[in-house]
């Protein structure tokens, strides 16, 4: 229902050897959470390929193959959102956005007044962020400055970063309440349109490309939604999931979304052609995934609540994923294109 965020259903426990390899956050104990995970920067390679890990004080890192990790980075306790930025990460605070780069190091903190719930930065230093009880965004510009204003929905829950086919960065703004993708455009400092995530959506993702897709899951009606945000927010696709789908990710490079189901600890990869979603991947997760990420090669970074990490590396990932249409004997893995009346 609108005004109510959409939660994912609690996992039953992981399965016993899951494909790839398993380790654990380091600062998150046994029996705490985290807050929030993201890919650091757009495309990070090489040994900049990581994940940031936000826990309550700690921002840990988590790297796409065997390279070294930064040590993790205290943060203030107030800080209890994190995005990715096109080359690092913003880390969301009482009073201000912190953004760190790949080596943990503090790179910008933007101050502003009041509680930051979400923000973002472009390539060109260009700053986005939205405020707690404002239905607004804040355009910041690369000296800190603030430039604009501009409403775009009740709550600025999720600010994600989106590369279109031309031009400036874009961000897809998620109103979780209101179970919205807002497109906002850095480039003229402006809000151009909205569309419903179907009615209860869990969590929104673009990829590494230059495509302008955005995939989002549909916790309540156990969907992803495919749009694109090229000229303007577009709905392209959607396709059936199992129950309580939650983290998503984009692999641009194979024209592939991968959504977690936390009823069945499953992560399903859908091939999204011009025509009907099919899905050609399928594996056991860890419990409860609050984070899930394609890498530079491939590969697929996962994130569960209480720190848990699983990670298939691109040869593991290739192993996986079908190379022709669905297997019959699995129903033919229903899924609709958008427009069929459903």
């Amino acid at each position: 229902m609108a005004g109510t965020p959409a939660e994912a259903e609690v996992s039953p426990p992981a399965a016993a050897n899951l494909p790839g390899s398993s380790s654990k956050v380091n600062s998150v104990a046994n029996g705490a959470t985290i807050i929030g995970a993201a890919r650091v920067g757009l495309n990070g390679t090489g040994n900049n390929d990581m994940v940031a890990v936000l826990s309550p004080g700690k921002l840990d890192y988590v790297a796409a193959s065997n390279q070294k990790t930064p040590n993790p980075r205290t943060v203030d306790g107030s800080c209890d959102h994190i995005s990715t930025t096109a080359t690092g990460v913003a880390v969301s605070c009482k009073d201000k956005v912190i953004e760190y780069n790949a080596q943990g190091e503090e790179t910008r903190t933007i101050n502003t007044d009041g509680t930051v719930t979400s923000a973002t930065i472009a390539q060109d230093g260009d700053a986005l962020l939205g405020k707690k009880d404002s239905d607004r965004v804040y355009f910041i510009n690369p000296d800190g400055k603030q430039t604009k204003d501009e409403i775009v929905s009740r709550s600025i829950d999720q600010t994600v970063l989106v590369r279109p086919t031309e031009g400036k960065e874009k961000v897809a703004v998620i109103d979780r309440g209101q179970t919205s993708i807002n497109d906002v455009s850095l480039a003229d400092e402006a809000y151009t349109a909205s569309l419903r995530i179907g009615q209860g959506v869990g969590m929104a993702a673009s990829g590494r490309g230059d495509d302008g897709v955005v995939v989002a899951s549909d916790t309540r009606q156990n969907q992803v939604m495919l749009y694109t945000m090229n000229d303007v927010v577009r709905l392209h696709q959607s396709a059936p999931t199992g129950a309580s789908p939650w983290a998503v990710a984009w692999d641009s490079n194979r024209s592939v979304v991968w959504v977690s189901t936390t009823h069945d600890n499953k992560i399903t990869a859908y091939k999204v052609p011009n025509g009907t979603p099919e899905k050609v991947a399928q594996f056991d997760s860890i419990a409860n995934v609050r984070g899930l990420f394609v890498t530079g090669d491939g590969g697929l970074v996962v994130v569960g609540k209480t720190g848990d990490v699983q990670k298939l590396s691109g040869d593991e990932v290739k192993g996986l994923v079908k190379p022709g249409p669905p297997n019959q004997r699995d129903g033919d893995y229903p899924a609709r294109p958008v427009g069929d009346g459903n």
